[in-house]
């Protein structure tokens, strides 16, 4: 059989989106997220870090806050390390895409956004957002 690496969650963010750009000047952004697992008694949270290449780490790092509800897909990745002479490994997210699910801010007669501070405008992630178009379009 082959080797198959792909993960999607939903979670909310940690912390902060911490920008940097490489040597090179290609644009990449850290957050964590935590996501929720079980339920009632069992309930636990998983907290995962997540790694964004490129225009989907500019859009990021332009539109979202601590708290900013966000599904993200890509591949698991490892990171190895030596600190004081032992070796180290994390576990992360490399995100292929990462779409922002908290609502759009409504605008006033001018076009400006109003509303919460970690809106954003519909296309800057790299998903096309279908909210404003009517159910008799479906095709299904």
């Amino acid at each position: 059989m082959a080797d198959f690496n792909s993960v999607v969650m939903v979670g909310r963010l940690t912390r902060e989106p911490e920008q940097k750009y490489t040597a090179s000047g290609m644009a990449l952004v850290n957050f964590g997220i935590a996501v929720a697992d079980g339920y009632g008694d069992k309930r636990k949270t998983l907290f995962v870090e997540v790694t964004a290449w490129d225009k989907t780490s500019e859009a990021c790092a332009q539109y979202l806050n601590k708290g900013s509800s966000v599904l993200v897909s890509g591949k698991l990745s490892l990171d190895t390390w030596e600190k004081d002479g032992q070796k180290r490994s994390k576990h992360y997210i490399t995100a292929f895409n990462v779409q922002f699910l908290d609502p759009k801010p409504s605008r006033d007669s001018e076009g400006r956004a109003e509303g919460a501070e970690n809106s954003f405008p519909a296309l800057n992630s790299g998903v096309v957002d279908h909210a404003d178009e009517k159910d008799e379009n479906v095709p299904f």
